[in-house]
């Protein structure tokens, strides 16, 4: 199942686990770059320690995957981490998905050969997600170990018909588990109750683009890997349900930043309910948001494609995309454009070109009416990788800080007891409150299946403008080089959260760029963007 242009996907090995604290779980993971999607959590205990685990980006799926053991004898396979669900399965070595050699690289399961196997719910395990695909099978206790921890007659749903072929590790809220209406202790809770962590609660560091890895720390904090404050913000509940049972926060601003001033694009007072999705890769936002960072830097949503495209040298700019939480009072995570833009491909495995020999990349930044109506705002890994994020199930609260990119040092601090605050966070006052409006069955867009990205354009399509002529005029080809110009500039904000309007002068250089036709090309994809979607049946799949 793997596309030809897997050539361009981001490849690394598995870390090996890294020594935590004790009261921690240190899990590295691989983070892998080419399509689809994953589940949910809560519970405490006595003397525990903090798993932490090696995350690494998979070169055949653009997500990150996390190394781990189940059964007796072990057996090792690479699952999905993902915080928008809460069952943790396998897929089963039967799977006739399996069939086609290569297509389960990943690692399954062959429940035959562990004897600590206990099928304790045959044909319970069933996920039916928004875009079709689905999982069934049984659900089963086993040993199951990551980072260096072990937890016993631990229950998993082993997939024995499904058209995903990669196994989750969902670590979100257990109000989401493919058992429905009966909840039982997931991977998170189970660690609680097995005294392996003090409380519900873990942190996530995806570190920059080009690492490819990052680190996941069950039960602590490592306050090596963020600068500046670690701010303590409120989660919130779902309108349909008045359950908080997604990491839903309030975003409540943008600015574009360079060197020669700022752009602040949403008005005073503004404030939208996002899901922070690590299962997601790119970021979405209200559509009039989108277009006026699109006015700015030079990008352009294409609808055949699905995809915002821009040109590469973009990437090439100094400046950040500032999102502000909570309030005036919140953190703000500064996003390197660097980390925002992305190679796409022809069929041939080649980047296209504009006839002026731009090539041509993909914007981690697109409209939110690209998911479909009534979709959950979701942040994915084109934010989160530039934010050091701690999950607080038990308090319902988010600790976020600006990662520290590379950061080869650890200071490892683990919550105390169940139901402790935040270790070294600080509480945000005068919260700007916010409520998830979406449908429950519209947290997000269809994508399971690796085959279903990435997806192509046809020959002749066109992308950006011709010119830019202002830092709020038409965005063409270049990335606002009137904005990120060595020009004297002044900072201003723009109050009407329009983004682009004129109405005001920025001061800033105009730079008008030769006009270019749009490349006349065959089919271009972005190799492997990931989306969450929604199980039917209940369970983000990120």
């Amino acid at each position: 199942m793997r596309s030809p242009l897997a050539s361009v996907l981001l490849c690394t090995s598995l870390l090996s686990s890294l020594t935590a604290a004790a009261g921690t779980v240190h899990l590295g993971i691989k983070g892998r770059r080419d399509v689809a999607g994953p589940q949910r959590l809560r519970r405490r205990a006595g003397s525990s320690s903090t798993p932490l685990a090696t995350l690494t980006e998979n070169p055949n799926f653009s997500q990150y995957f996390a190394e781990v053991e189940i059964g007796t004898p072990p057996q090792k396979l690479s699952l999905v981490v993902d915080t928008g669900s809460s069952d943790v399965w396998a897929v089963a070595s039967s799977a006739p998905i399996c069939e086609t050699k290569g297509t389960c690289s990943l690692g399954t399961f062959d429940s035959s050969s562990s004897s600590t196997f206990d099928d304790n719910g045959p044909g319970l395990f069933q996920d039916q997600y928004a875009d079709g695909t689905s999982t069934t099978g049984d659900f089963f206790l086993d040993t199951f170990s990551i980072g260096g921890a072990t937890v016993e007659q631990f229950q998993m749903g082993i997939a024995l018909n499904t058209s995903i072929p990669k196994g989750i590790m969902g670590i979100g809220f257990n109000n989401a588990e493919a058992g429905g209406s009966v909840q039982y202790p997931n991977l998170v809770d189970t660690m609680v109750n097995q005294s392996v962590i003090a409380t519900q609660a873990y942190s996530l560091w995806l570190d920059d683009y080009a690492a490819k890895t990052g680190s996941l720390l069950f039960g602590g904090i490592d306050t090596e890997k963020y600068s500046g404050d670690l701010a303590n913000i409120a989660m919130y509940p779902s309108a349909q349900t008045g359950v908080i049972d997604a990491f839903t926060v309030a975003f409540t601003s943008l600015t574009i930043s360079s060197s020669s001033g700022s752009d602040t694009l949403t008005p005073p007072g503004y404030a939208e309910a996002v899901i922070l999705d690590s299962g997601t890769t790119f970021t979405y936002v209200p559509d009039d948001l989108a277009e006026a960072i699109y006015n700015v830097v030079g990008a352009q949503f294409n609808s055949e494609a699905g995809l915002a495209l821009c040109v590469c040298s973009t990437g090439s700019v100094e400046g950040t995309i500032d999102f502000g939480f909570a309030g005036a009072d919140g953190p703000v995570i500064k996003v390197p454009i660097s980390e925002l833009v992305y190679p796409v491909y022809d069929n041939e495995g080649n980047q296209p070109t504009l006839q002026n020999g731009d090539t041509v990349c993909s914007f981690g930044i697109e409209p939110s009416s690209s998911l479909g109506s009534d979709v959950a705002l979701l942040f994915g890994d084109t934010i989160l990788r530039s934010a050091y994020v701690v999950y607080d199930l038990y308090n319902a609260r988010i600790g976020l800080a600006q990662t520290v990119f590379n950061s080869t040092k650890s200071n490892i601090i683990a919550f105390e007891s169940a139901g402790a605050q935040i270790p070294s966070a600080t509480t945000v006052t005068n919260e700007n409150a916010v409520t998830q409006t979406a449908s429950a069955d519209n947290f997000g867009g269809g994508g399971a299946d690796p085959t279903a990205l990435p997806t192509s354009v046809d020959a002749g399509t066109e992308i950006a403008g011709t010119s830019t002529a202002e830092f709020t005029g038409n965005a063409g080809p270049a990335f606002s080089t009137a904005f990120f110009d060595t020009a004297t500039s002044t900072s201003k904000s723009n109050p009407t959260g329009s983004g682009s309007g004129g109405s005001s002068p920025t001061g800033k250089k105009s730079a008008a760029v030769p006009g270019v036709k749009p490349v006349a090309w065959v089919h271009i994809a972005l190799v492997g963007a990931t989306l969450t979607f929604m199980a039917v049946g209940g369970g983000l799949l990120l």
